[in-house]
């Protein structure tokens, strides 16, 4: 037998502990750069499959994105600068980020955090102690609302929660985000074809099973086949 290879993505394996949030005001002495002359831009780190090949999830739709932005200073989330929406327009294999107007700009010299896809209800705690994007969004990720139905690029975008930290100087800064959720790699049963013609031609074929026969299999079939 056979077997089709498919992928799917779930919430981490390990549980992840709730962080809180704070928030502080201003500090005087900073110093805020006009959204205008800011510069982001934005890649993505694909995941890397066990027979080689990369599966990347940010921006293959190719569509302008929307993720939410936060600044962090001295242990706390600046007022005003908390799930921010920005966006992401794809531009080759970099992206670039536009911010939204603000009164006094934003705080140069300052660490950002970023996710995506932006929701704008997100009420889930984000460490503002942390330096690393992995404990400042770690309660999101944890409670992230994963797609039983992972058969189109729009459910994989969703399903595929995405983050990055970055260091604000002089108005530039450089997002790579990375992957919050596991990627699952599984092989569906199915029947290969093999042709002998050699005038023309005539590549093998894998032939998935049925959808009405691969739903009713259990993941220990599947493993097993």
């Amino acid at each position: 037998m056979n077997k089709h290879l498919s992928l799917t993505f779930t919430r981490p394996l390990m549980l992840l502990a709730a962080a809180a949030i704070c928030a502080c005001s201003k500090d005087s002495k900073m110093t805020f750069v006009a959204p205008d002359d800011i510069r982001i831009t934005v890649d993505a780190v694909p995941f890397s499959t066990n027979d080689g090949n990369t599966f990347p999830t940010f921006g293959i739709s190719g569509t302008e994105m929307t993720a939410g932005l936060y600044a962090a200073a001295d242990g706390r989330i600046l007022e005003g600068y908390d799930n921010i929406p920005v966006t992401i327009q794809p531009s080759g294999e970099t992206f670039t980020c536009t911010l939204p107007a603000s009164g006094d700009g934003y705080p140069d010299n300052t660490l950002y955090f970023i996710y995506y896809p932006y929701v704008e209800s997100q009420t889930y705690g984000c460490d503002a102690t942390a330096q690393t994007p992995s404990q400042f969004f770690a309660e999101l990720a944890s409670n992230w609302n994963v797609s039983g139905d992972q058969s189109t690029i729009e459910s994989v975008e969703t399903s595929a929660l995405m983050y990055s930290s970055a260091f604000m100087s002089e108005g530039s800064a450089h997002f790579s985000m990375e992957e919050a959720m596991s990627l699952i790699q599984f092989e569906v049963p199915s029947t290969k074809y093999e042709f002998t013609n050699t005038s023309p031609e005539i590549p093998d074929y894998n032939a998935p099973r049925p959808r009405s026969q691969a739903a009713s299999l259990t993941l220990t079939e599947m493993l097993s086949s």
